[in-house]
C-alpha cells in the first residue's frame, strides 16, 4: 500500500500551532511569577553638577588689592565715614590678603594697568537717632510710661547701610549690601566707635565670601 503525501493544509496548520507555543512560552512564565517583567536597566551616563565657582579672592588669583575710599552718603561734620570705612578694610584685609593692600583716596581707572589687581570700593551711610525707652529694671507700674525708677531711658542707635563691590578688569566679581544697627545707652557713644562695631559685623559675613573660608575668631 502507497504512502499519500499529507494534505497541504494540514502541514501549515501544524507549523502555525508550533509557532504559536514558541512565541507564548516567555511570556507564559513571566505570568505565573506574579510579577511583570523586569524594565530594562539604565545604563546611561549621568553628568554630576557643576562645580562651585571659586571665590572672587581665591589664593593666588590676584596679587594686589586696591582699597578706594568709599563714597559717603551722610557725611557728619567731623567725620568722614568713607574714608574711615576704606581704612578699616585695608587694615583687615592685610591680615588674611598674602598679597599686597594700596590705599588709593578716588578713581579707579589705572588699576586695570596693574597686574592682578582687584579693586574694593562701595559706599557707606552711618546715621545716628536718639530714641527713649523704657528701663528694663524697673517694672511699670500704673501704666506702660509710669515707671518705679523715673521713667524712660534715652538711646542712640546708629545704623550702617553699606554696599559693597568687588572689581577687576571692567568685571564685576562680587556686590553685596549690608544693614547693621546698634543700640548705645551711653548718649556720648561717638561715631568711629560705632562704625568700627558695625564693620565687624559686616566683615564676618563678607571676608568668607571674598576667601571662601569663614574666619577665624578673634
Amino acid at each position: 500500500m502507497r504512502n499519500r503525501p499529507l494534505p497541504i493544509m494540514v502541514l501549515i496548520l501544524a507549523v502555525l500551532v508550533l509557532s504559536g507555543r514558541c512565541h507564548r512560552g516567555p511570556s507564559a512564565a513571566g505570568a505565573g511569577s506574579g510579577r511583570p517583567p523586569a524594565a530594562p536597566a539604565d545604563r546611561s551616563v549621568r553628568g554630576g553638577q557643576d562645580e562651585a565657582a571659586p571665590p572672587p579672592l581665591a589664593p593666588g588669583r590676584f596679587a594686589e588689592i586696591v582699597v578706594l575710599d568709599f563714597e559717603d552718603r551722610a557725611p557728619w561734620p567731623d567725620f568722614l565715614t568713607g574714608m574711615e570705612t576704606a581704612g578699616y578694610f585695608a587694615l583687615e584685609l592685610a591680615s588674611v590678603f598674602k598679597g599686597r593692600i594700596s590705599r588709593w583716596t578716588e578713581g579707579d581707572g589705572d588699576v586695570a594697568e596693574r597686574e592682578r589687581a582687584v579693586v574694593l570700593k562701595g559706599s557707606a551711610a552711618l546715621t545716628k537717632q536718639m530714641r527713649k525707652a523704657l528701663r528694663r529694671r524697673d517694672p511699670p507700674i500704673d501704666g506702660p510710661f509710669r515707671t518705679a525708677g523715673g521713667g524712660l531711658l534715652e538711646q542712640s542707635v546708629y545704623t550702617l547701610a553699606l554696599s559693597v563691590t568687588v572689581a577687576a578688569a571692567g568685571e564685576v566679581l562680587l556686590e553685596r549690601e549690608f544693614k547693621e544697627t546698634r543700640v548705645y545707652e551711653d548718649l556720648e557713644k561717638s561715631p568711629d566707635f560705632a562704625l568700627y562695631e558695625l564693620l565687624d559685623r559686616v566683615k564676618a559675613e563678607l571676608f568668607p565670601a571674598l576667601f571662601g573660608r569663614p574666619l577665624r575668631g578673634p
